[in-house]
């Protein structure tokens, strides 16, 4: 397949799930996952990147690629492969989180891909980082009711990372990361007597705190809408940032 193919048919998964269905009906999936294993760089980057535009859509279409092995070997090219394929990965991986159900969610975790999102929180590229952050953020909310997540962001150095990006510049980082520690990871579950005049002092501070950064953070999401379809989660390839 060539790469003018690869970049049209990335293209054409921006436009509609219904228009996604039509190619992965007509069996592109199993195609791009061979292409996962070419020696060129540019087609395993452009094939990691239609495939992240498919994981961006339903969950039927997430299944097809989970399916067909494009996870696991989406992860051997995230652990072993140049920066610029190991960027469109980070991208296959939290659209793939956001989409998935419970039970999809389960199977990304036992592939490791919280530790996988989590070492990216390190990197200077913006984009990058909040699409990572935006996994996280979603990988969390899905499993509120339990702590896999969380302690496995603990184990690997992730939320030690997350509240070291407090100091990040960008605000939407910022923004990110503090609803992200706010709202998983207050640890201020005891307290002792002596404690109870500064947690009454505190409290309404707290809780406008909370809700400015709610409210920032959705209106800093919203004007940060891609040129396609799906919010951040599929991109142009003639985007700045390719």
């Amino acid at each position: 397949m060539s790469m003018c193919a690869i970049s049209c048919l990335a293209m054409f998964f921006t436009d509609s799930d219904a228009v996604t269905q039509l190619a992965i009906d007509a069996g592109i999936v199993p195609k791009l996952f061979s292409l996962l294993y070419s020696k060129e760089i540019k087609k395993r980057k452009h094939a990691v990147w239609a495939l992240s535009n498919i994981a961006a859509g339903t969950i039927t279409q997430l299944q097809v690629v989970i399916d067909v092995k494009a996870m696991e070997r989406i992860m051997e090219l995230f652990m072993n492969d140049v920066e610029e394929v190991k960027r469109e990965c980070v991208w296959v991986l939290s659209n793939a989180v956001i989409t998935s159900d419970f039970k999809q969610l389960q199977y990304l975790l036992n592939i490791g891909v919280t530790e996988s999102l989590c070492s990216v929180l390190s990197t200077k590229q913006l984009r990058v980082l909040y699409t990572a952050l935006g996994g996280i953020h979603s990988m969390l909310r899905m499993s509120d009711s339990s702590n896999e997540v969380k302690e496995r962001i603990k184990r690997c150095g992730g939320l030690d990372a997350l509240e070291n990006l407090q100091e990040n510049e960008n605000q939407c980082v910022y923004l990110k990361v503090v609803e992200i520690i706010e709202m998983f990871f207050d640890t201020e579950d005891s307290f002792g007597m002596d404690d109870i005049p500064s947690i009454f002092d505190s409290y309404c501070l707290s809780t406008l705190s909370r809700i400015y950064v709610l409210l920032t953070t959705t209106v800093l999401s919203l004007i940060h809408i891609c040129r396609c379809r799906r919010i951040e989660r599929c991109r142009s390839r003639w985007s700045p940032y390719h």
